[in-house]
């Protein structure tokens, strides 16, 4: 089986929820990757949600970011870091 349609879903650090802010997709035929963020983005943005860093423009599946290798990649290296205990190392683990 072979996926070639993700749904990029945040969660707000604040209180959990989920949020789907965007899509990732590539063609079978060894088409490039594109990424394009959701129409509405505006309840995530109400919850702390930013454009991602290596994504800064609001674009839409019409004008979608597109690569031929590395966009997933280059999409969960940047994606911003949760704060929250989840993210805290306790007082045994040494900071990175």
């Amino acid at each position: 089986m072979t996926i070639d349609h993700l749904l990029v879903i945040w969660g707000a650090p604040s209180d959990g929820g989920r949020h789907a802010i965007g899509h990732l997709t590539r063609e079978p035929s060894g088409a490039p990757y594109r990424f394009w963020y959701e129409r509405d983005l505006s309840a995530a943005i109400a919850r702390g949600f930013t454009l991602f860093p290596s994504f800064p423009e609001h674009r839409k599946e019409e004008h979608p970011f597109e690569a031929r290798s590395g966009l997933a990649r280059e999409l969960r290296r940047k994606c911003p870091q949760r704060a929250g205990p989840l993210t805290q190392p306790s007082e045994d683990e040494p900071e990175p």
